[in-house]
């Protein structure tokens, strides 16, 4: 039998491939990163299929009937429960199925293809004051087809209810190939569907009946609470005769059909906002007045507690949102949203509730927020949550098994309560969060997965969790869906005869069980197909860093969540090489999963140096964006610079990887008088093709000239002490002392301008080329030479300052972690800075007597990656914006694609290009002549140079200083 189906399986890969050869994938690499979500689980598909258009769709699902072989639709794969993993042949919709197809603002609809994100239609909605209104906290990357699947709601479903409640029609494809458009009908066009002879009509027919003879026992059965998603939605057609067919597709999982289009409804955006965020000392006591605070009608309560606020405090990303919405320490707040028509019905809710506030209240701060990027923040703060608490690098991970239940809200804080008692019987920590307006709050237990106990000690927790839901006639599932976790307890849930209509749906439209099998119907028990389980074990290796914040390389590739934010696709740096290809291979999280499959030695993955995990690592740009935009702070280019250095250790390296590793010794042997002979044959177009032939340098590049002087001779020919009181260090980095030594002089011109006297440490190389390109030992041993010569400035007090963001980066995050002494990594973090936060804290201190002075009037900013990871641009900011008549912006610009020497290599040239095209450079050209374009970094004035006619400059030419000179 099992002979018979691996036979027919294979035949049908034979098959598919041939009609379809760049579609489908069944290699180890592909299906490896299909195994997972953002669940507990890990089940290897079949294959995986990327199809064009419906047609090639419809002739693949086909072939798959004809073999019956399983097949799961999938979006973006963020499912917290399980059901967007399975051993079939997996449906990516993301890449070629997101189109917006009609827009319809006076009859306020939209019709989109599966594959079109939520954020995207809600931004082409926008100029309409329109937007489609769930919002789950994966709006950035949630696809409507996993929406409607999954029934997703959000944090505002108190007035906006479930996907369920906007769904107009579908058009279905089954795996017979048959296409149902389905949508509302009333009974008489009910009635005449049923007369059809064919397979739509024979689905109508049984399914009216299944309704029919079941009224009474599904009505008992379904709860009555807003948020229930719990096996297929009978109980929407229950006591009425107006059926909308399309809703039994919401929350079915895929298990139905195969979404191809979605008509949905739109609603009006807000007028007038407001939102309280009430702080409490007390998480309990926060769950105890939601029940009240509801009846103020807000649009959302939000809840988050301690476990996240400790997160959000470190986080690069979240730790200015905690500074803005974050009033002591508390222990839960609650995030209250109110939304009006008129600012006068708006002022009558909030000034209602904050009176209740004052007289009734347990919370000992409740800051009133009006302004929308006050707003947004909080409800950003909230979206970061999940991602937060599964960032903390310390002993058990809080674990989505109970965290999507439903209560009734009279009895939320008994059943928390209770919830919280049976956690500490088995003596596990709990992390609660998010919807407490209608009794979702997201109770994750803390468990270590790896180990038989904890595995028991979630399988009791569940049941025992189980019955309490029950007690209180809540919904098992609340928004998460049922997939692996919840699955199992269907059955017992709802009872045999309701269960049995359930199994009777799935048999009228996937008789063959071949649509994501073994999810609502049939669900194995909760603990097969885990990501981890006992069997779990990994090879010990000798990395490089100390992981000192981060405890081990091992523990940054478990924090990945699977969430998915790296597969944004617009919107600050992460992911660039995914928005370029779309390929989940190109995201944080593939990559993530290729080093678990590569260190854990599964399925085919032998080691971290395995072909399979070099080639997913391959498009990293290790532009540190997923450093601080992954909520897990998954630091990626860390991880790569460990694996290359792996690489190195085992292989021969190329004389491309030879030149990139002397990088620095060889600038600082060319610059000079041998830098024009350099030049000419870096120019050259005869060289251009050999370097490119022989070192794989692509001919379309220039690479960096040399400089005829470099810095650190001329600073001892030219430079004159101003006889300043203050001091400060300029870090002369390989490319202003031996490339654009401009960009060093205006550095300490500017400087001395500013009161300061300069003392250039021409002291070496920041590394940057070596650590990101994995020659971690040598970077490691040359690192701390040049840490030892600064270490006289830093015993004095002065500041370095850095020019070259990507070598700031390297002093304040990279060579720290590779020192052994951990006395110099806490002076280097604290002595060292890049030049605009320098001069930025020094404007705002006082220390500077005069006024900044702009280059040009006009200014267009791109901020250099590791520079907006790490400290931001916000010192830039705030020198421009204290330049009266300056006009300046900074696009979301993302990445610019060259980082380092990736844009250089032939292999990687389009990507390189297609990253800066996603924002940057069109930014570019559409700004005037006289704009001045400005960016810090080296490869980004490069990148700029190769793609656009613009010069750009760094900041520190973009301004003048002006001391005061009266007296």
């Amino acid at each position: 039998m099992h002979s018979s189906k691996s036979q027919k399986i294979q035949q049908f890969l034979k098959e598919v491939q041939a009609i379809s050869p760049n579609t489908v994938k069944a290699d180890i690499q592909t299906l490896g990163l299909y195994a997972t979500d953002a669940s507990l689980y890990q089940v290897f598909p079949l294959a995986v299929a990327i199809p064009r258009d419906e047609k090639e769709l419809i002739d693949i699902i086909r072939l798959a009937n004809q073999y019956e072989v399983p097949v799961l639709p999938r979006g973006s794969a963020t499912s917290l429960a399980g059901q967007t993993v399975n051993k079939s042949l997996v449906i990516d919709f993301t890449r070629y199925f997101s189109k917006i197809l009609e827009i319809n603002v006076e009859e306020r609809y939209a019709i989109v293809q599966p594959g079109v994100v939520r954020d995207w239609l809600n931004d082409a909605l926008k100029p309409h004051r329109l937007h489609f209104a769930p919002d789950p906290a994966t709006t950035s990357r949630a696809t409507f087809g996993g929406m409607i699947a999954n029934n997703s709601s959000g944090t505002r479903s108190i007035k906006y209810g479930k996907t369920i409640d906007h769904l107009l029609e579908l058009k279905v494809l089954l795996m017979d190939g048959t296409i149902l458009r389905m949508g509302a009908l009333t009974p008489d066009a009910y009635d005449e569907k049923c007369r059809q002879k064919d397979r739509e009509g024979a689905i109508y027919r049984k399914f009216r009946s299944i309704i029919h003879d079941n009224k009474g026992a599904i009505k008992e059965a379904y709860p009555t609470v807003l948020r229930r998603v719990q096996g297929y939605p009978l109980d929407e057609f229950i006591g009425t005769d107006q059926w909308n067919f399309a809703k039994i597709l919401s929350g079915s999982e895929g298990s139905l059909g195969i979404i191809l289009e979605a008509k949905v409804h739109l609603e009006p955006l807000p007028n007038f906002r407001a939102a309280y965020n009430v702080h409490y000392n007390d998480r309990m006591k926060a769950i105890r007045e939601v029940q009240k605070i509801v009846d103020f009608h807000p649009i959302a309560v939000e809840m988050l507690d301690y476990n996240v606020f400790r997160q959000s405090i470190r986080n690069n990303v979240t730790k200015e949102l905690h500074k803005m919405l974050i009033e002591g320490k508390p222990e839960a707040t609650l995030f209250v949203e109110f939304y009006a028509d008129t600012q006068q019905k708006l002022n009558e809710q909030i000034t209602a509730f904050g009176n209740w506030l004052k007289e009734n209240s347990s919370g000992y701060a409740f800051p009133l927020y009006r302004e929308e990027k006050t707003i947004n923040a909080a409800i950003e703060l909230r979206k970061k949550g999940l991602g937060l608490i599964m960032g903390d690098p310390t002993g058990r991970k809080p674990i989505p098994f109970i965290e999507d239940q439903a209560i009734p809200l009279e009895h939320l804080a008994d059943y928390i309560q209770a919830v919280l008692y049976i956690c500490d019987k088995y003596d596990v920590k709990t992390v609660l969060y998010a919807h407490a307006s209608v009794g979702v709050l997201h109770v994750r237990p803390e468990l270590d997965m790896t180990k038989q106990e904890d595995i028991e000690i979630m399988k009791k927790i569940s049941s025992e969790v189980f019955k309490l839901v029950k007690q209180y006639k809540g919904s098992w599932s609340g928004e998460h869906g049922d997939g692996r976790n919840r699955g199992p307890k269907l059955r017992e849930y709802f009872g045999e005869e309701v269960y049995q209509c359930l199994r009777e749906v799935k048999e009228a439209f996937d008789p063959k069980y071949l649509l994501n099998p073994g999810i609502i119907i049939d669900v194995p028990p909760m603990d097969e197909h885990l990501r981890y389980g006992t069997e779990y074990k990994e090879k010990k290796y000798d990395f490089v860093y100390q992981y000192r914040k981060d405890r081990s390389f091992e523990n940054i590739v478990h924090n990945c969540s699977g969430l998915g934010v790296c597969r944004n696709h617009y919107g600050g740096g992460m992911c660039p090489s995914f928005r370029a290809t779309l390929d989940e291979k190109s995201s944080t999280r593939g990559r993530a999963n290729a080093l678990r499959l590569g260190i854990s030695g599964q399925f085919g993955f032998s080691s971290l140096t395995d072909p399979k995990v070099l080639d997913t690592l391959d498009l990293c740009l290790s532009c540190k964006a997923c450093k601080s935009e992954c909520p897990s702070n998954v630091d990626m280019a860390k991880l790569k610079s460990e694996v290359l250095q792996l690489k190195h250790d085992e292989s021969k390296i190329s004389l491309k990887e030879k030149a990139i590793r002397e990088n620095a010794s060889m600038s600082a042997k060319i610059a000079g008088w041998k830098a024009p002979i350099f030049n000419f044959f870096l120019k050259n177009s005869l060289f251009k093709r050999m370097a490119e032939k022989w070192m794989g340098i692509d001919r379309r590049r220039q690479l960096p000239l040399y400089a005829t002087t470099s810095l650190e001779e001329w600073y001892h020919k030219h430079y004159k002490p101003k006889g300043y009181d203050r001091k400060v260090v300029l870090f002369a980095d390989t490319y202003i002392n031996y490339h654009e030594i401009k960009v060093g002089k205006a550095a300490i011109r500017l400087l001395n301008d500013c009161g300061y006297e300069v003392l250039l440490a021409a002291v070496g190389c920041c590394q940057r080329p070596r650590i990101s390109n994995g020659f971690l030992k040598e970077a490691k041993a040359a690192g701390t030479a040049v840490v030892e010569q600064l270490i006289p400035y830093m015993e004095q007090g002065l500041k370095i300052v850095v020019c070259e963001p990507s070598c700031t980066s390297a002093f304040l995050d990279d060579i720290p972690d590779l020192l052994e002494n951990d006395a110099w990594a806490d002076q280097l973090q604290n002595h060292v800075q890049a030049i605009d936060v320098f001069l930025s804290e020094a404007l705002e201190s006082g220390a500077l007597k005069g006024k900044f002075v702009a280059t040009s009037d006009h200014i267009l900013l791109h901020g250099h990656c590791h520079q907006k990871s790490l400290f931001g641009t916000a010192g830039m900011h705030h020198i421009y914006d204290s330049i009266e008549g300056l006009q300046y912006y900074e696009p979301d610009s993302g990445c610019c694609g060259m980082a380092g020497s990736f844009g250089y290599e032939k292999e990687h040239y389009d990507v390189s290009k297609k990253v800066a095209d996603l924002v940057l450079i069109p930014e570019i050209n559409k700004t005037a002549d006289q704009t001045l374009i400005v960016t810090s970094g080296f490869s980004c004035r490069h990148q700029i140079n190769d793609f656009t006619d613009r010069t750009p400059v760094h900041w520190v030419e973009s301004i003048r200083f002006v001391q005061d000179t009266a007296k």
